[in-house]
């Protein structure tokens, strides 16, 4: 102990110096403001603030492992552990239902008005449609959506319009355990953003103030993200989408009956292909004649300087 005195007063500016980084290191810790308190904790860093635990409260939705998070405790925000347990049983199922139809009709596009009239009528409405209408057949495409509880009512309606059925397949895709979890992301940035509101209530310093404002911005713009997942999943659910494929040829639905050939089909290909080639014909015919102010003198000269030749040959022949 007396050695420590006696090194004081022999090294009295070294011990000033010592006091003085001391006290502006510790003194300033009590009483910066709550946003200050956090940011100096051991277990996270100041620079780790920004953007943080709003940025934190998205990515680890899924609670697939621990995050930085669980390096700090707050009130009012869950933190599962990394093994948490699977969604509950739920009764009602949220399910994107899709359908596709293929039909061989008698009138393309009357089957088309009448699918639209109907899907309208239902409360549902049409995505887009398509209408082609070559010389051998006519074809088209309706994609439309209607309430998930009339899809099969819907399709039923689709099958009487008929002549017969080629193609029909209905499917689904269970979207409740994505949607329970976008609401508790939800859930748990709603709680984030109260909780730097409380900040920022307490915030007595500049910087503080700011840096609260900031992390409740970007809170919020995730939290209308989420909001709007949810609304397009709901409105997805609650509506299904049917794919309808029209054709007065069967063949051009893509199905092939046991007895395919069928004289009328092939002989209306055969006119149109020999129309095609005639055209083709008339085309060439044209072209020659327009490049014969090329080709024509050549040949008249070709002809000229043949005849010559002949009529030489003749004569010598008659001397002799």
């Amino acid at each position: 102990m007396q050695k420590i005195v006696d090194w004081i007063k022999s090294n009295k500016l070294t011990t000033v110096l010592i006091l003085a980084i001391a006290f502006l290191l510790l003194g300033n810790t009590p009483k910066r403001g709550l946003l200050n308190q956090l940011s100096a904790s051991p277990t996270r860093s100041k620079s780790s603030w920004n953007g943080g635990l709003s940025n934190m409260a998205l990515e680890t939705a899924d609670y697939a492992a621990p995050t930085s998070m669980e390096s700090r405790s707050m009130p009012g925000i869950p933190t599962p552990p990394a093994d948490a347990a699977p969604q509950p049983e739920v009764k009602d199922r949220m399910k994107v239902m899709n359908a596709s139809i293929s039909l061989h009709v008698e009138d393309v596009r009357k089957t088309i008005d009448a699918i639209e009239t109907y899907v309208t009528n239902i409360g549902g409405y049409t995505i887009n449609q398509h209408i082609n209408t070559p010389q051998e057949s006519s074809g088209g495409s309706i994609n439309v959506r209607v309430p998930t509880e009339k899809l099969d009512e819907t399709l039923a309606y689709f099958r009487e319009r008929a002549v017969n059925v080629v193609y029909e397949s209905k499917n689904g895709r269970d979207i409740t355990d994505e949607y329970m979890d976008a609401e508790a992301r939800l859930e748990t940035l709603q709680k984030t953003k109260a909780i730097f509101e409380n900040m920022l209530d307490e915030a007595t310093e500049f910087d503080d103030i700011l840096r609260a404002q900031k992390e409740i911005l970007n809170v919020q713009n995730q939290i209308d993200r989420i909001k709007g997942q949810l609304e397009y999943m709901k409105g997805t659910a609650e509506t299904a989408r049917i794919s309808v494929n029209l054709s007065t040829d069967e063949l051009e639905l893509g199905y092939a009956p046991a007895n395919a050939w069928r004289p009328k089909v092939v002989f209306r290909k055969a006119v149109r292909q020999l129309v095609i080639n005639l055209r083709s014909l008339g085309n060439g015919v044209i072209w020659l004649a327009v490049y014969s102010v090329i080709w024509a003198p050549v040949v008249a000269i070709v002809i000229f300087i043949k005849k010559r030749k002949s009529k030489k040959s003749t004569t010598k022949k008659s001397k002799k």
